[in-house]
């Protein structure tokens, strides 16, 4: 991020007008030019201009047949001053590329942009004979910087030679400009010119002369060197014409720190769930230095979107009646709004407005004890749309009570505190929670309008029934980039928002809080230092006993899960438990994620995944697209759903499976968040048994059993069946196509909805033996199936290698009978959605081998198929189809490394000179060595063991005292080697726990050495024996 303060000065194009001094002449022939870029793109050209150090910058563009730079005065110390003038040839240049000409202004503009001082001037005389098309263009392309100041006309010579532009206005459907005079307004093309310059007469062209200044120089200089320094290939999309000069403020200081975020050779970093700790600490230190709030990044709590936070503040306290604001709650569940399940009784209240007094007819719920509770199911959200004003929405609060208050604040209130502290002191007297959103209120600048909430918490502590919400959507460039925030003094209720949101959304899209924390970054640059001491803080008033705490679903799941553990004060956190990818990030990825936030004004159609996805899942599962015969005839369409993560979505199909009165049956051995979401929103669950023998993968008879039963016994009326494949998380296993066809088989044939899971596959490196998928071939059509209906969970970002930035897709049969609800589901960035089509389509391209009727004939031929895969992959080299090899490859030397133990010659010491047992002794870099049972690593990123050699073993250290068992081994590892790993209290599976082994390099050879500390604190002399 960039560093120092900045002058404002500089974040405004200067563009002014200067004298011209002393006669320029043009030595234009006529010939081509160059070319243009359409739509004011700036087309960057290599060239070799170089200079001792920059001054203005005279770039004149002529037919000289060199390159080359010189001083007007020479390179005198006495010349230091005068402009540098850089002579462009008339190179001619490819007229496919770009129909416009003229592209040499680019190249003169990058060479001018690396040697110029930041408040340098280019002065660009330009001879042209320009293609009419193209005017407007270059006045954009020179408008990026300044303005121009004089255009003239002059006589082209006698013996110019324009029929190489006659010959260009046959091919292409653009003309040139001539003049029949020098003071003529009416142009001819190039033909008629050359036609009247043989028969005596004389043609002239334009002549222009434009003067510029960079518009933050310093940052446009920084932003080309990183074109040089690893995204060349980027450069032709930059776009660097702005209309506004706002829009600008705000997009080159994050492309500029975009491209050296991109360009650190750095893994990804492990950031919490409550939101990436620099941008925390940026809200805090901007709500210090603008509003004199002394916040800590613990206090608050970062999330994908307004309406996401919104509605897992619900969740989190479930309150049996909530009043919210009625512009918030557009996205928020029907049923909540339209509850059934609560009895209603009309009163009338006098409300008093301020035109008077007037009845106002309120529906309350309504119980025989009176007491304004309702008879409501366990859990049960019931919304009452309330209005904006403070005095409405008291007399609310006060006649109904509500537990829970999520209201805005109107615009003429916020300029004073009396409006919060009236609604603090009403939600406090009734036992209500308050979430005040103030995100219309907050401003991202340096000259901050009044804010009375804001005031308010300068001076007084914020109490612990009420936070404040905030919802950065205020941006000029992405319009639809957001991030909420929430701030809570209450450690008990961030701590819960944080678990809640690693529950039900996973974290925060990473890119998003980049960009806001470099504006943020920004206006604390511009801010000068208070010198006033902080004043102090009023003590908030205690809260009442009687308020609402934490809903039954959620204290339960938040006491039982396993959550991410923060670093320790004395020593830095290995994680091996999260399901997340650390892996580095090949350039061709990062490239992709750069143009597509250096682009502006990216279609639609460009950012349109769709057709990407369906041959994505056509050619790794062969499940058939809309473009299929039967489903082209059929009365419905697949839907597919686009999430900034998977769990995300997953969890919009928990609160469907809740809706309809369903039941989720989850195999022994699933993903924890999965299950623990399920919990947390009060899901009926069931487990479907597995064993060790068969991989923990579900069986055909097992999975009918367990349906029989629950719906025979159990009175389960909708089953929704969870399956994790061709990649099992967390095993690592893989099913077989004959293994999916048979469970998809039994799901049809109970009428269970059923729900795949791929987000962890894409990976797999051991497939001896290994059918791939081919849904297509089912004995009956699965997307036609009136038995079946189906959801795939997909993600993106694990198989196209782009860790860190997570992009997932729920792909859905939707019959009439089964009602989604995705309103306040947070979804990828339209930028996003471009670098994951271009990454799409190179992976589709290799994938396409695979699926392909040749491929499945020339693996029946074992000793063809592996001279056939080495050929495509020689064909391949250097492509992004290799990237993903080279990651699989990865992940199978680190599967065999924690799985395999190497077998030493019984000769080992005569051969090489020392002992064999000693040497073994101290390469034990395996968890079967170390006296763990393994299970699975045949693909993704994690693995089973079993800790068996430490089961019923005692074990004492800092912070943790007792007897090992598969729950606890978790907290010992931790405690006695930073080592973080998932116990079978998230796997679901007795005594086995999971490691997750897609780590930076480092960070894996620190795991291994963990996993032999904690042997030898526990084991001690016997290690010599496992």
């Amino acid at each position: 991020m960039p560093g120092g303060r900045v002058d404002r000065s500089e974040f405004r194009c200067a563009g002014r007008e200067r004298e011209e001094k002393g006669e320029r002449r043009s030595r234009a022939s006529g010939q081509q030019l160059g070319t243009l870029t359409v739509a004011g793109v700036i087309q960057m050209r290599r060239g070799r201009a170089r200079c001792s150090d920059g001054g203005n910058c005279d770039v004149r563009l002529g037919r000289s047949s060199s390159v080359s730079t010189q001083r007007d005065e020479g390179d005198s110390p006495a010349g230091q001053n005068r402009p540098l003038t850089i002579a462009m040839s008339a190179i001619s240049q490819d007229f496919v590329e770009d129909q416009f000409g003229l592209g040499l202004i680019a190249w003169a503009v990058e060479e001018g942009i690396a040697i110029i001082k930041p408040m340098g001037i280019m002065i660009f005389n330009v001879d042209y004979a320009s293609i009419s098309s193209g005017k407007q263009t270059l006045c954009s392309i020179i408008l990026v910087f300044g303005q121009e100041f004089r255009v003239a006309q002059q006589h082209l010579a006698s013996d110019a030679d324009i029929s190489a532009l006659v010959e260009i206005e046959k091919i292409y459907p653009h003309h040139f400009e001539f003049f029949m005079d020098l003071h003529g307004d009416q142009p001819v093309s190039a033909c008629t010119a050359l036609a009247y310059m043989k028969s005596g007469g004389r043609v002239s062209h334009a002549f222009s002369v434009y003067s510029c200044q960079l518009r933050q120089p310093n940052q446009v200089k920084k932003l080309f060197e990183s074109f040089k320094n690893g995204l060349h290939e980027v450069s032709s999309s930059l776009d660097l014409s702005f209309d506004d000069d706002s829009v600008a403020d705000e997009k080159i200081p994050f492309l500029v720190y975009l491209a050296h975020f991109l360009k650190d050779d750095k893994p990804n970093p492990c950031e919490p769930p409550a939101g990436c700790l620099n941008f925390r600490n940026i809200v805090a230190e901007f709500m210090k230095s603008y509003h004199h709030i002394p916040l800590t990044p613990e206090d608050v709590v970062v999330f994908p979107s307004r309406d996401v936070a919104i509605e897992n503040y619900l969740r989190l306290f479930s309150p049996s009646l909530a009043i919210v604001d009625e512009h918030l709650t557009r996205h928020l569940p029907k049923q909540w709004l339209t509850s059934s399940a609560i009895e209603w009784k009309i009163h009338a209240y006098p409300v008093k407005k301020n035109d008077g007094s007037r009845m106002l007819m309120l529906l309350l719920p309504f119980d025989t004890a009176g007491e304004g509770r309702c008879n409501r199911a366990e859990d049960t959200v019931t919304v009452i749309e309330a209005p904006c004003r403070s005095d409405l929405l008291i007399e609310l609060v006060r006649k109904l009570k509500p537990q829970v208050v999520v209201t805005g604040i109107a615009h003429f209130e916020v300029v004073t505190s009396a409006a919060f502290v009236n609604l603090l002191s009403a939600t406090q007297d009734v036992g209500s929670r308050l979430f005040l959103d103030i995100s219309e209120h907050l401003e991202l600048s340096n000259l901050p309008n009044s804010n009375g909430v804001l005031k308010y918490l300068a001076g007084n502590t914020l109490p612990s029934h009420a936070a404040i919400l905030c919802g950065l959507v205020k941006n000029q460039v992405y319009s639809d980039l957001e991030v909420a925030f929430a701030i809570s003094e209450d450690a008990a209720v961030c701590k819960a928002l944080s678990q809640t949101i690693e529950i039900l959304e996973g974290h925060t899209s990473v890119i998003s809080q980049h960009y806001y924390g470099c504006l943020l970054h920004e206006l604390l640059a511009f801010q000068i230092g208070d010198q006033h001491a902080q004043q102090e803080r009023q003590p908030a008033e205690v809260t009442p006993q009687k308020i609402i705490g934490f809903s039954n679903s959620a204290l339960t799941t938040l006491e039982e899960a396993e959550f991410f553990v923060p670093e320790l004060k004395d020593c830095s956190v290995i994680h091996m438990d999260l399901d997340r990818s650390f892996l580095s990030v090949p350039s061709a990825v990062k490239a992709s994620i750069f143009e597509s936030f250096v682009r502006q004004n990216i279609t639609d159609s460009e950012a349109d995944v769709r057709s990407s996805i369906e041959k994505l899942v056509g050619n790794n599962y062969g499940l058939p697209g809309d473009d299929c015969p039967d489903i082209a005839e059929s009365s419905y369409r697949k839907e597919i759903v686009y999430g900034s993560s998977c769990l995300a979505l997953f969890n919009k199909l928990i609160i469907c499976c809740v809706q309809e009165q369903g039941t989720f049956f989850f195999p022994m051995g699933t993903n924890g968040h999965y299950v623990a979401a399920a919990k947390f929103m009060n899901a009926k669950t069931l487990t479907i048994p597995t064993n060790v023998e068969s991989g923990f993968k579900i069986e055909p008879m097992a999975l009918d059993a367990a349906l029989e039963d629950a719906i025979e016994n159990n009175n389960v009326f909708r089953p929704w069946v969870y399956i994790s494949g061709p990649t099992i998380n967390p095993s690592g296993f893989l099913y077989s196509d004959n293994e999916i066809k048979d469970l998809v088989s039994v799901c049809a044939h109970r009428s269970a909805r059923v729900v795949i899971d791929t987000s962890f596959s894409g990976l797999e490196f051991q497939t001896d033996g290994w059918s791939r998928w081919n849904l297509s071939t089912l004995s009956y059509d699965i997307c036609l199936c009136s038995t079946l209906t189906y959801f795939m969970l997909g993600e993106l970002s694990l198989q196209l290698t782009a860790s860190g930035l997570d992009f997932g897709f729920l792909i859905c049969s939707k019959p009439p009978n089964v009602e989604l609800s995705f309103g306040s589901l947070s979804q990828p960035h339209k930028t996003l959605k471009y670098a994951f089509r271009k990454l799409l389509g190179l992976k589709n391209e290799w994938d396409g081998h695979f699926s392909s009727p040749f491929y499945s004939l020339i693996m029946e031929q074992q000793d063809k198929a592996q001279e056939w895969f080495e050929q495509v992959q020689k064909a391949d080299k250097g492509k992004f189809s290799n990237i993903i090899m080279e990651q699989r490859e990865k992940l199978k030397k680190r599967a065999n490394k924690l799985t395999k133990v190497d077998i030493l010659s019984h000769s080992f010491k005569e051969d090489f000179g020392f002992d064999m047992v000693s040497f073994f002794c101290c390469n034990l870099q395996t968890l079967e060595s170390c006296g763990w049972d393994v299970v699975g690593g045949d693909g993704g990123t994690s693995m089973l063991a079993k800790p068996t050699a430490y089961i019923s073993r005692s074990f004492k250290i800092d912070g943790f005292e007792g007897e090992l068992d598969g729950c606890n081994i978790r907290e010992a590892v931790l405690r006695s080697t930073g080592l973080c790993i998932s116990s079978s209290k998230w796997t679901g599976i007795p005594d086995y726990c999971r490691f997750s082994f897609a780590l930076e390099s480092s960070e894996f050879e620190r795991a291994m050495d963990c996993i032999i500390r904690f042997r030898e604190l526990v084991l001690g002399e016997e290690q010599g024996s496992i």
